[in-house]
């Protein structure tokens, strides 16, 4: 296989366009192309966050079919342009009103008149909403909330009591596309690249979605990992670590959960922690029960990650078995 470290990604599009970016990824090995660029973009379309109206409340609509007197579009027609905010996304849900009266002629309202209590930070101001008629006034409260895939009206429990609830899409990723391509490695012509295009609705960077993405695509494989922590045979002997505490019972017990504790606590790099699982090491016990000559034999591991392991075991009491070291 390749190895990791040749393996690059480079946006080849503007890195300031909030709507679309163009990432391109290799060498891959032969099939890795399809495999990855699919996950991610099943990943994208249905798990990356985004913020949409869930309910609506317009002032003299009983039902969504009705038909209003004050504006030139009726309910249902007010609700489908309402569907087309893009929204940032929002911490806790909120309540947003639009509250406008036309004077002397008819008066277009747009999300621009959308106003909240808390921070509200709206892509397309520009966006019809309705046309109010001369003289007439026009009322709405829309419930905003952030989330993930897609809701249907018919399924949608948000709602508060007199509003009504509404098909919600919380995806901010519009479309993603990829495309496999053969690449040279050497002499060998028959490595993946893959190219991913990703298109927002500029409520979240390109770049910003697709990280979130490989992260969660990391965090669902965390399990698989974990079934490895069965197969370790040989437990680490607590009494060949210094404690920094006095010996007894609570000592002993505070070092035995220190040991058992997932490699994840350290909270080493992203480099370091994927070295460490690649070589069968996933709890703090398992690393320091190994020497220095050990560790700095792991392929991939440079100087600057092998002190980061060194002082992250330092700062728990711990150390490496003696070895040779870096300085």
């Amino acid at each position: 296989m390749l190895d990791v470290n040749t393996t690059k990604i480079r946006c080849s599009g503007d890195v300031t366009d909030k709507t679309h970016g163009q990432f391109v990824c290799g060498p891959l090995d032969r099939g890795y192309g399809t495999t990855i660029g699919n996950s991610l973009k099943r990943i994208l379309l249905s798990s990356i966050q985004g913020a949409a109206v869930t309910a609506v409340k317009i002032a003299g609509a009983t039902t969504m079919d009705s038909k209003l007197s004050d504006t030139h579009e009726d309910a249902i027609d007010i609700v489908l342009n309402v569907k087309s905010l893009c929204i940032e996304p929002v911490e806790n849900e909120l309540v947003a009103h639009i509250d406008v009266k036309a004077d002397g002629e008819d008066l277009e309202v747009t999300a621009a008149d959308i106003t909240a209590d808390s921070e509200l930070q709206i892509i397309n101001p520009e966006l019809h909403i309705a046309t109010v008629k001369a003289g007439k006034k026009f009322s709405m409260d829309l419930k905003i909330q952030s989330g993930c895939g897609y809701v249907s009206a018919d399924k949608n429990t948000f709602a508060d009591k007199g509003m009504f609830p509404i098909d919600v899409l919380f995806s901010p990723i519009d479309r993603v596309d990829y495309v496999v391509k053969n690449t040279r490695v050497g002499n060998i012509t028959n490595y993946d690249s893959l190219t991913l295009d990703i298109f927002t609705n500029g409520s979240v960077m390109p770049a910003d979605a697709l990280k979130l993405a490989a992260n969660i695509m990391i965090d669902g494989l965390n399990p698989f990992l974990d079934l490895c922590e069965d197969t370790v045979v040989d437990e680490p002997n607590p009494e060949s670590y210094s404690l920094s505490s006095d010996d007894g019972d609570n000592a002993h017990e505070a070092m035995e959960e220190l040991l058992n504790a997932p490699i994840s606590e350290l909270e080493l790099s992203q480099r370091s922690t994927h070295c460490m699982q690649r070589n069968n090491i996933f709890t703090i016990g398992d690393l320091a029960s190994k020497t220095t000559e050990e560790i700095m034999g792991f392929r991939n591991l440079g100087a600057k990650s092998f002190k980061e392991i060194c002082d992250r075991l330092a700062e728990r009491g711990l150390s490496l078995k003696s070895g040779s070291s870096v300085d």
